[in-house]
């Protein structure tokens, strides 16, 4: 049997220093890149966002992304 898989949300932060930087496509690949290269190395479910603590929208997006992830472990 196989070991199972574990649930794991990485953030990249700060999103509203970075997003209008002329390199953010490079940060957002490195990020995507990283994380996906995690998953498959490790044998994990990676699910992630990009968050400010400035941006209203952003953090009520983090917290709904982890209550939900509480939410279905618990069923």
């Amino acid at each position: 049997a196989y070991p199972k898989k574990h649930n794991i949300h990485v953030v990249l932060n700060k999103k509203d220093l970075w997003e209008s930087s002329q390199k953010k496509d490079d940060l957002t690949n490195w990020f995507n890149g990283k994380t996906d290269e995690m998953a498959s190395k490790l044998n994990l479910n990676i699910t992630k966002s990009f968050h400010s603590n400035m941006q209203f929208d952003s953090v009520s997006q983090l917290l709904n992304k982890i209550s939900s992830e509480v939410l279905q472990r618990n069923d």
